[in-house]
């Protein structure tokens, strides 16, 4: 799990890529539906793990930013 767990507080600090693409998939599988924003996607052409891993059927919203051309086309 994540490093530095502040079981009191249910807090987790995040420490490393690995760390947050665990948390990540474990919400993803916790969650019955999905609502996210960010200001620009990528996904190493569709080969990041993250990405593969995402549960499209479980996206109720969610807004991406083009400012810049920051994301991939492939995301969209």
């Amino acid at each position: 799990m994540a490093s530095n767990d502040d079981e009191q507080s249910g807090v987790q600090v995040l420490g490393s890529a690995e760390h947050t693409r665990v948390a990540l998939l474990e919400l993803f599988e916790w969650a019955h539906e999905l609502r996210f924003s960010y200001a620009w996607m990528s996904s190493a052409q569709g080969t990041a793990d993250h990405w593969r891993a995402f549960p499209i059927t479980k996206v109720r919203r969610g807004v991406v930013g083009l400012h810049f051309a920051e994301t991939e086309p492939l995301v969209l």
